[in-house]
């Protein structure tokens, strides 16, 4: 044999091998030896890793399924599921309706000829998919939007062992869990379609992970629970997810440590949950083609909630009752909210608790929500009170006093300049007030009108021959015209129209001058509110 045929052999033989021993590795293992060994009696191990399974089951394993995803729910047939097969080997459920798996079932680089259903199945040990692989197309809708991909569907499961469903793969992928109750359960999903309905987590064992910006996640009508005695200390509950929908949820738990929902996505919808726990709500746009539209209603934040935002998409749904009234706060080495001196005193976290503030202000003032721009905004100078009170604490002086005291007063008379009726209501009871004041003393427009009206009240109190009626007359008379001159002297004074000579004496000249001062100032703010709110 020629040296150059024998180098081409062994190099052949070097780079195809390899391939045929792979190849070679495959097994092919049908559904029903997969259905025997699951369901067999006794405990053990079942490890399956590079199987092909391929569906011999009795007419496919079809069964019905009563899908949720439409209403009225509708019937469909799914592929895959056990139960005929199982019935014929005389395999049934126990008292309680329970097929028992016993066993740590692991399954590794497999792939599944349909898609793979188990149906009122107690797994007492771990089962564990990782890098498997479905068909590209589901034999069936299983109440799922579209059938582009395979699917793992639990349906009315239990799980009290280690739950675990981890892939990289390219394909389509419908992880479907309904009804099932998990103790531990761990997911890592690639391109994939994952749905949850009414199913029950242990909260201190929950991890929910995407990597691929064509994930979806859709979890409905769920509960989430933790035991303090379960939960390891320190542990922080971490959800990274995609296209994220939570809706009709309840979360709670009975320790400090947060639940982080991390969502690096272009569509995040929480509806109608309940949040009964420390909850750390992060909307990033790292990975996401647009600005996030986030859609938060009807929620109830029972506890602390810590906002973490980079931007806030124009199309996004938000109401600051969502948000406990704009209570809320960011996650800062712990819950921070600018309250405080310790808090107060790191500038870095309230710069970034106030960035958040300005997100959300920005927001309702583009889409043109101006009650909740408003209040965004008080609450922007709220915090910032806040800390110019800190800041007059530990550096006393009449610059810092006077700035505090100024965001004080705006705050109570325009509310910042967001309500300028707020600020026309209190000018009026500023006025009626000095009113009350000159009424006691005299003026140059009622100087006569006093000594009347001293007449008509001695009148009034004495009896005399002409009676009481007269004297009452001329009193209100009196009262009504000292009244009207001191709301005038008041509103003068107030508008600044200016007198030329201050038309009264005594203590009530410097009172004229200190309103007419407020006036100017108070009626100075009054514009800007009003110019600030005409403008927006």
């Amino acid at each position: 044999m020629p040296p150059e045929l024998k180098r081409k052999i062994l190099i052949f033989l070097v780079l195809v091998f390899p391939l045929l021993m792979q190849a070679e590795d495959r097994k092919r293992i049908p559904y029903s030896r997969l259905a025997t060994e699951l369901f067999s009696h006794g405990a053990g191990e079942l490890k399956y890793q590079n199987v092909d399974f391929y569906n011999d089951l009795p007419d496919e394993g079809k069964e019905y399924f009563l899908t949720d995803s439409y209403i009225p729910p509708k019937v469909h047939f799914i592929r895959g599921g056990f139960r005929k097969f199982l019935t014929s080997l005389g395999i049934r459920p126990d008292e309680k309706g329970w097929y028992n798996i016993q066993k740590e079932v692991n399954f590794q680089k497999c792939r599944f000829e349909n898609d793979l259903r188990f149906t009122r199945c107690r797994f007492t040990g771990s089962l564990v998919f990782s890098d498997v692989e479905f068909p590209k197309a589901s034999e069936d809708a299983v109440g799922i939007e579209t059938n582009q991909g395979g699917a793992l569907l639990l349906d009315s499961c239990e799980l009290n062992g280690y739950f675990s469903f981890q892939t990289q793969t390219e394909r389509r992928l419908f992880p479907r869990f309904r009804s099932t109750k998990f103790e531990h359960f761990f997911v890592v999903l690639g391109e994939a379609l994952l749905r949850v309905n009414k199913c029950h987590f242990d909260l201190g064992n929950f991890w929910l992970q995407s990597h691929h910006d064509k994930s979806s996640v859709s979890i409905d009508s769920s509960e989430f629970i933790s035991n303090s005695n379960k939960t390891v200390a320190g542990h922080v509950t971490e959800l990274f997810i995609r296209d994220f929908s939570f809706r009709w949820n309840r979360i709670y738990n009975n320790n400090e440590n947060p639940v982080t929902l991390y969502c690096p996505s272009s569509d995040v919808q929480l509806f109608n949950n309940e949040f009964d726990l420390n909850i750390q709500l992060i909307l990033s746009t790292s990975y996401a083609n647009n600005e996030p539209a986030i859609s938060l209603a009807s929620n109830k934040f029972k506890r602390r909630l810590m906002l973490g935002l980079e931007s806030i998409g124009r199309s996004s749904v938000l109401d600051p009752d969502e948000l406990n009234k704009l209570n809320f706060g960011i996650n800062w080495l712990g819950y921070y909210e600018a309250r405080g001196k310790d808090q107060l005193g790191n500038k870095s976290a309230f710069r970034s608790f106030q960035k958040t503030n300005k997100l959300l202000f920005d927001f309702f003032r583009t889409t043109g929500d101006l009650e909740s721009a408003n209040r965004m905004y008080v609450h922007i100078m709220d915090a910032e009170g806040r800390r110019l009170q800190y800041e007059y604490e530990i550096n006393p002086g009449f610059q810092t006093w006077f700035r505090f005291r100024l965001n004080r007063l705006l705050h109570f008379y325009t509310q910042y300049g967001t309500d300028p009726a707020r600020a026309l209501l209190i000018s009026v009871y500023v006025m009626l007030l000095f009113a009350f004041l000159y009424f006691f003393f005299p003026s140059d427009w009622d100087i006569e009108s006093k000594s009347r009206l001293i007449r008509n009240f001695r009148d009034f109190v004495e009896k005399n021959e002409k009676g009481y009626l007269r004297p009452f007359l001329f009193l209100l008379y009196g009262l009504m015209v000292s009244s009207l001159n001191a709301v005038f002297l008041s509103l003068n004074a107030f508008t600044t129209l200016g007198f030329g000579d201050i038309p009264t004496r005594g203590l009530a000249r410097y009172l004229c001058i200190f309103q007419g001062f407020l006036g100017w100032f108070l009626l100075s703010m009054f514009t800007v509110a009003l110019f600030n709110q005409a403008q927006f």
